[in-house]
């Protein structure tokens, strides 16, 4: 009877013990936000991403936000009114993308993207990525608005690419993408 008793204790621990380790160890979605005027967590997207985890959300509140973004996590980011002529991002440097995506299950949604206009620079650059879904974005000045190198299944949903030097949209090549 005692060799049941410990046998029990010690399954019951050792399932405690696992139990803890695995909640522990599991973040749970977290909503970053930013504004330019220093009344959020963050004043710039890109120190947003650099804090969050996959499957964190960014809201931007509107303003005008300079600077070229590195996406290499898979977060939403979207603007908080959801009207790309509130929250503008303008190309830090005209001679980088404004968002360079390296992350599948990315989400860019909201914004009005501009000044990525020195040769072959895109508003929106998915770089060998999939199931991104890039949505609701007017992008212009760019010297092509959306480009997709070597990346499939991405929706891009309701964007307007307009004034860019090339392409409003280029793909290379054509993988699944669905473009509405």
């Amino acid at each position: 009877m005692k060799i049941s008793n410990i046998y029990c204790f010690a399954t019951t621990v050792a399932t405690l013990i696992m139990l803890i380790l695995i909640l522990s160890t599991t973040a749970l979605a977290v909503t970053h936000t930013v504004d330019d005027d220093g009344n959020k967590n963050y004043t710039t997207i890109q120190a947003a991403i650099n804090a969050a985890n996959d499957s964190d959300t960014i809201i931007v509140y509107n303003g005008t936000y300079k600077e070229n973004v590195n996406v290499n996590k898979s977060v939403i980011i979207m603007s908080e009114s959801g009207n790309p002529n509130d929250t503008r991002i303008v190309a830090n440097d005209s001679n980088d993308h404004v968002f360079h995506i390296t992350r599948n299950n990315v989400t860019i949604s909201g914004f009005n993207i501009t000044d990525a206009s020195a040769f072959l620079n895109v508003g929106i650059f998915l770089d060998g990525v999939q199931n991104n879904n890039i949505s609701n974005n007017e992008l212009s000045y760019n010297f092509k608005g959306i480009s997709l190198d070597e990346s499939s299944n991405n929706k891009l949903i309701n964007n307007t690419a307009n004034s860019n030097n090339y392409y409003g949209n280029k793909t290379v090549p054509k993988l699944y993408n669905k473009f509405t």
